[in-house]
This record gives structure tokens, sequence and C-alpha cells, in this order.
């Protein structure tokens, strides 16, 4: 398999050990659905992949007649279908239940269920006051590596949203990112070895219970979102974080400087973040429309929650925010000045359950982008 149809296997054993049940615990069912959708192109990929059929992964979705095709395959057994199964179930935990017993199949296929990582950790809760103490402890440890300039809490804790079953995240702003090998010396000295996993541009590791999770951002890539203050970033998870997240390392202020310049859209940005999402709306609706008539509904819930998607990203900028993927949704909008009636609910329709490629979903999201635009122009 190629790196990239690795990285896919990886991506599916991570469900596996951080399952998305919190998601369920808190009722947050709007990130639950976009996780489905998730784990319906990445397991069609990974499956086609394993069979040397590679499947890309695009934005709007081009996973088009995948059911036909993986139920034509030997193993592992109906899978089309039972990716059919997990997007129609409206009880959430049998949802989970269906999508990890295909991820198991998937993985046992590749040979690869003896990774490190497939049992879950046991996750303590613990308050946020306490999570916090626990970031500031590990930022101790991280600020002693060389090119170290800020680090910042994100994630939850950045926002202000944590709760008993939140993580740590913590983002690292440097000058390059740390070599591998002395960032594994450095977490070795915090927890077992088993319990690590680095990556490029990421550390993850459990501590006292809780999983923390380091990101790095270069100052270059910082400058490059800074410098165009008037136009969408390259990089909307670094704008997003960068925005929202919460110094604790910044010994000249600068990180705090920096995030002034990313918290007020210009009316040009607004637009501009506008003009893109709803631009991509008729290419939506073509595959939308397309594949209603194939009754191809696993294409049709990839697209609805992509469609989704791009609506809160432009959203959110009328509101002065940057969105990536679909987080805390339901208390962030409870914040914003501009948000159209019964939003929650209509997003949720959309993004929910879907048993029949004839329902009134895509009605319901044109119905959401012409209120926003009404908001907009007012």
């Amino acid at each position: 398999m190629s790196p990239s149809d690795q990285e896919l296997l990886s991506q599916l054993r991570w469900w596996l050990t951080l399952p998305p049940t919190n998601l369920i615990d808190r009722g947050d069912d709007i990130r639950f659905r976009h996780a489905l959708y998730l784990i319906v192109h990445q397991t069609s990929a990974a499956i086609l992949a394993l069979h040397d059929r590679p499947q890309t992964l695009t934005f709007p979705s081009t996973l088009q007649d995948v059911t036909i095709g993986l139920d034509g395959l030997l193993n592992p057994v109906a899978c089309g279908q039972r990716l059919l199964e997990m997007i129609g179930l409206a009880d959430d935990r049998k949802a989970w239940s269906t999508a990890a017993g295909l991820i198991r199949a998937v993985l046992d296929l590749a040979d690869s269920s003896g990774h490190e990582f497939i049992k879950p950790i046991e996750h303590i809760p613990k308050s946020p006051d306490l999570l916090h103490t626990l970031a500031v402890e590990v930022a101790d440890r991280y600020r002693t590596m060389d090119g170290i300039e800020a680090i910042a809490l994100s994630g939850s804790l950045g926002r202000g949203l944590a709760d008993k079953g939140s993580d740590v995240d913590l983002s690292v702003f440097c000058r390059a990112v740390p070599r591998q090998n002395d960032r594994s010396t450095l977490i070795k000295h915090i927890v077992q070895s088993c319990a690590v996993k680095i990556e490029p541009a990421c550390d993850t590791f459990w501590m006292d219970g809780s999983l923390i999770h380091i990101r790095y951002w270069i100052s270059d890539e910082v400058t490059q979102v800074l410098m165009g203050p008037d136009t969408p970033p390259g990089n909307p998870f670094l704008a997003e974080d960068l925005q929202c997240c919460t110094p604790i390392v910044d010994d000249n202020n600068h990180l705090a400087e920096q995030q002034l310049t990313v918290r007020y859209f210009s009316p040009a940005l607004i637009e501009a973040i506008i003009g893109a999402s709803h631009g991509r709306l008729s290419h939506f609706r073509m595959l939308w429309n397309d594949a209603q008539g194939r009754d191809d509904r696993l294409h049709l819930y990839c697209l609805a929650n992509q469609a989704v998607n791009d609506w809160l990203i432009a959203l959110f900028a009328l509101n002065h925010r940057y969105l990536s993927t679909p987080k805390w949704i339901a208390t962030q909008l409870g914040a914003f000045p501009l948000v159209p009636e019964r939003c929650l609910t209509r997003v949720t329709e959309i993004m929910g359950p879907l048993t029949s490629n004839d329902d009134p979903r895509w009605e319901i999201l044109e119905g959401l982008w012409g209120d926003l635009l009404r908001l907009r122009d007012q």
C-alpha cells in the first residue's frame, strides 16, 4: 500500500483508540455525524486500496456507487451494506458499534490489528481546572526544546469549553518543528513509550489518564496567515487555532499580538469566505441530484455532511470566526449575534441518519443558505 493508504489505516486505528462515544455522551450529535461521514470515506477508501482499487478522497465527495463496488468484494463481507446500515441508524451507539465492527474487519484484512493503539487507554475524567494544571505541566516540559517561541491551550480548553470528558490540546509555535527523536525522548520522561505516537507535526500521548495532543505550527506558516488579512487562509486549521487558542507560554507577548490580527474580519474577508462556500453549492447540487437518481445513499450522506460544513464555514465567517470542522457547534452558535432561526435543528436534520434518497435535507440546506445571505445583506 502507498504511504497515503497506510495513513488511512492509521486513521481507522485511531477511531478504535479514541472512539467517538464521548461525543454521544455529551449529546454532540453534529460532531458525531461528521465523524460517521469521515468513517464512511476512510473505510471505503481503505478497503478499495487493499483490493488495488485506490480511491481519492475529494471535496466535494466523488465516492460514487461505492456500495456496489464494496459489496462485490469477498472481504470484508457485505461492507457496503454495513456502511448503509451505519448511516441509517438513529441510535448513535448502534451506529458506532456497526462502524467499529467494520473498522476492525478492515484492519484484520490489512493485518494491522496488532497496532499498539488498538486498545483504548482508560480515560480518567478531570475538572477543567485539573486539565489546565496538567496542560501547564506539559507546556513547561516542551518549552525547554530549542526553537520554541510560544505554547497555547487549544481545543476545548483554549476556548473555555472544556468539561470532565475533555482532552488536553496544546499548540506549539516554533521556528522549526523539533526533531522527532528529541520529542520522543522528552515524552518518555513523562509517560511509558507504548502510549506515545510521534508524527511529523504532532505528538500524542496519555498522562495521568488524560489524552495529551501537541500540534506544531511553524512561524513561517503563521506569517503567511497574517500577511493576507482580506484573503481566506490557505490553512484554515492554523487560522482557527491561532484565533481561538489561549497563550500559556508567550514570554514576549508575540503570540497575543498576532492573535489580534485574526480576531477581526474585514468585509472583504467575510465576502471572500462566504463567496467561496456559496460558489461550491451549485456543484454540490449537481452531485446531489445525480446521487439521488442512482439511489446512492452513501454518496448522499457524504455530500450532505460536506455541504453543511461549507455552510457552517460561511456562517462562522459572518460572525468573525474561522472554522475547519464542526466542533462545539451548539455552544459556539449560542454566542453568535447572527444565526438563522432553528439553525441547530435544521443542521442536525441535514447531517442525521439517512435511509432514503428522497428526503427534504437538500431543501433544508438551501433554506439555510437563503437565511444566511439575508443576514449578510442586512
